[in-house]
């Protein structure tokens, strides 16, 4: 058997993302302040586990390179949708101009607009590939590869709302790292914390496929 004393009661809330997961913690932790890290879009999710410690801390993982090739092929196989759908839709758009080919701008805006429309309809009816799309164009105009990052970054704090100011890096929009983030661990010194581990999980439709394993998990 194991003594009481070195058993851990692992919790946690699984939804959808933006169903108000992290809101809920916050709540039940932290009479309604934010204080630990919220997702502002499916992108800035990250699997997130508290647990007691004496400081403050985070413990930041970033992807593996097998995470960013997944994204990269997700992001791929949604242009090529949008593409498909684009040319769908000019052809529509001409079409209801009794077949008339525009003049060049004219022809230009025709297709911007084809172009939007089938953005809107493809994050619609592919939500996953959508967010991935996005996710990979952030991790291309961040100008940081892998390779600049260390495999997990740790930070401490004097208390919850430092700490929570220094992951808007790695979690919040806009963060530099935060295309990068996978997993967060939080370590708090909080009396409500003793002998529980918390988990706030990203949502069940994750577009990371490493990390909806371990939400699963």
């Amino acid at each position: 058997g194991v003594a009481d004393g070195d058993r851990v009661l692992r919790t946690g809330v699984v939804g959808g993302v933006k169903a108000g997961k992290a809101s809920l913690w916050n709540a039940l932790l932290f009479d309604g302040e934010t204080r630990l890290p919220q997702a502002a879009t499916p992108m800035t999710a990250a699997l997130t586990t508290m647990s007691y410690a004496d400081v403050f801390t985070a413990e930041v993982e970033f992807f593996r390179q097998e995470d960013i090739r997944a994204i990269r092929d997700r992001h791929t196989e949604f242009e090529r949708l949008v593409a498909e759908e684009t040319a769908r839709r000019l052809a529509a758009l001409r079409e209801a101009r009794h077949g008339h080919l525009p003049e060049t701008g004219q022809d230009v805006e025709l297709t911007e607009r084809a172009k939007r429309q089938a953005q809107r309809e493809m994050k619609a009816r592919h939500t996953v590939l959508g967010v991935a799309h996005e996710q990979f164009i952030s991790i291309e105009r961040s100008g940081i590869t892998l390779s600049d990052l260390r495999d997990r970054e740790t930070l401490q704090a004097a208390d919850a709302a430092a700490l929570n100011f220094q992951l808007r890096e790695y979690v919040g929009v806009g963060g530099r790292f935060t295309p990068f983030t996978r997993n967060v661990r939080m370590l708090l010194p909080l009396d409500s914390l003793h002998d529980i581990e918390i988990i706030d999980t990203p949502g069940l439709n994750d577009p990371v496929v490493s990390r909806e394993e371990r939400t699963c998990e």
